[in-house]
């Protein structure tokens, strides 16, 4: 892809949140690759403790993923995006979500979006 990939704007609460609106099927493909190997070297560790690492580790990696800035800032996106008020951050995870085909619509509690210039 180059630069002609769709994104939006997602305004969620005083942040502006430029996204992708979909994936390319290498990229889901990158994404769950990454999450079979942390599964793979979690053997060493409990079964929960595996899952509940690979949970966060893979929300990580769709954070990086789907979205391109917060506020202009690229740096740092996924420290970015976890230093949201918890309850903005829970509608951007919905957005994620649906991204991913994990979701089928957005919540009541959806974003102002608005087409990326």
């Amino acid at each position: 892809m180059g630069d002609d990939r769709l994104t939006k704007v997602l305004e969620i609460g005083t942040n502006k949140i430029l996204v992708k609106t979909y994936i390319t099927a290498l990229e889901a493909r990158e994404i769950y690759s990454f999450v079979w190997q942390q599964l793979d070297d979690g053997q060493k560790d409990d079964k929960k403790t595996a899952r509940q690492k690979t949970s966060l580790d893979l929300q990580d990696k769709q954070i990086e993923t789907i979205v391109i800035n917060i506020n202009g800032k690229t740096d740092n996106i996924v420290k970015q995006a976890l230093d949201l008020p918890v309850q903005e951050f829970a509608i951007l995870a919905d957005y994620i979500k649906e991204v991913m085909g994990e979701k089928k619509s957005l919540s009541e509690n959806s974003p102002n979006t608005s087409p990326a210039g």
